[in-house]
């Protein structure tokens, strides 16, 4: 009978043995999908100029707003300053890579991990412009914000 159990027990362990090579397969699979994922950026320009902490937000690129708990309502849609900070957030990113800023297609400032992107508004016509944030994954393969568009120089609305 005790033999009859070692056996059915050394069958469940050849299952098992069998089964581990191919749970190291799906785990790197995972794991390559996962580390070589296109980046996600998101961006916020704020509204306060260069002064920190920031006190208003201009816009966000998502509705989460990298966690402020200003409401979208109270955002202001425009950049009133000559000079304007912008935070920005690169998942899945290569952190030895910058991160860009966009304003109309058009790089205008990068920043490095722990540093703010700043916004200068000087050399824009007044009026609305789209800005994004570009980061760039392990992979090489770059990551754009959502397209936001935010007036330069004039209150909001803008046409």
């Amino acid at each position: 009978m005790e033999q009859k159990e070692d056996s059915v027990l050394w069958k469940s362990n050849r299952s098992v043995i069998r089964l581990v090579p191919w749970l190291a397969v799906a785990s790197l699979v995972i794991w390559v999908r996962t580390a070589f994922a296109a980046p996600l950026v998101e961006i916020v320009v704020y509204s306060s100029g260069t002064s920190l902490p920031a006190t208003g937000i201009a816009a966000c690129s998502e509705p989460d707003c990298l966690g402020y708990t200003i409401p979208q309502s109270q955002w202001t849609w425009a950049v009133l300053y000559p000079k304007t900070y912008v935070a920005w957030s690169v998942a899945n990113g290569n952190p030895k890579k910058r991160v860009y800023l966009l304003v109309d297609g058009k790089t205008v400032a990068s920043a490095r991990s722990g540093n703010l992107l700043l916004l200068s508004t000087g050399g824009f016509s007044t009026g609305p412009h789209v800005v994004q944030g570009m980061g760039y994954g392990m992979d090489g393969s770059a990551g754009l914000s959502t397209a936001t568009t935010i007036c330069f120089n004039t209150p909001a609305p803008c046409y």
